[in-house]
């Protein structure tokens, strides 16, 4: 496991980061594994308190971006619980779920396959492959959708792709994956509404368009016993 740790100084309008990157030895203790100093290139403390900013990199520099944003005022430990267990393991990468408008009487847009490994590993802890996947029934898929989505089997039936006997699923391979790096979500605010359900207000924070805010969207989800289940998704604001 590595660990970092970012110490930052602001002079004469300039910010100087250091990013000291420590590992622990398998025998026990830590190790310091890098130690970098820079000046960073360009740097901002928004509204919301995160201050964001960059490492100037070489042109054609293929390694990491240098971008980087850290929440300065903090966030309730309610609201970073609710990101870390029903919006972050989702996301934005390769799955629309959080991406577009819809709910229980509107699910054709949803893409079902893409969000199936993910559902199993938020229900079982890990990551199915395609071995494991081909021994799991109809009914089995069925099972680990409605756990989460407010869809019917004959919805189901209709929504993911099936062929020979069980229903398709496969690893995207770096064609079909997005370019590039994608926003992370965090949960800014939550409401519980009258008819038992909670609405989560996420916004889309992208430090390498140096914005905290790139797009909002309110997700609603019921509570069930011993889990949760997406009822809904509402894009309500974008940046231009």
């Amino acid at each position: 496991m590595v660990q970092v740790r970012l110490d930052l100084e602001s002079k004469m309008n300039q910010l100087t980061v250091t990013r000291t990157a420590t590992a622990w030895k398998e025998t026990g203790g830590q190790w310091v594994s890098a130690i970098e100093k820079y000046t960073a290139k360009s740097f901002a403390y928004t509204e919301k308190g995160y201050l964001l900013f960059q490492k100037d990199q070489p042109d054609g520099y293929d390694g990491p971006d240098g971008c980087d944003a850290i929440r300065i005022l903090p966030l309730s430990d309610e609201l970073r619980a609710y990101c870390r267990e029903m919006i972050a393991p989702v996301g934005y990468h390769c799955r629309n779920l959080f991406l577009i408008d819809w709910d229980r009487q509107n699910l054709d847009q949803i893409q079902f396959a893409d969000l199936l490994p993910v559902l199993y590993e938020m229900k079982y802890g890990y990551r199915p492959d395609s071995l494991l996947w081909n021994r799991l029934s109809d009914q089995d898929v069925e099972n680990l959708i409605q756990n989460y989505l407010p869809v019917s089997q004959e919805q189901i039936k209709k929504l993911v792709p099936h062929e020979e006997g069980h229903y398709i699923w496969k690893k995207p391979d770096q064609m079909e994956r997005i370019p590039g790096i994608v926003p992370f979500p965090e949960v800014t605010r939550a409401v519980e509404n009258t008819d038992g359900t909670l609405t989560l207000t996420v916004d889309a924070v992208w430090p390498q368009k140096e914005t905290d805010k790139a797009f909002t969207h309110e997700t609603t989800v019921r509570i069930t016993d011993g889990g949760f289940q997406y009822m809904g998704n509402r894009i309500v604001d974008t940046e231009e």
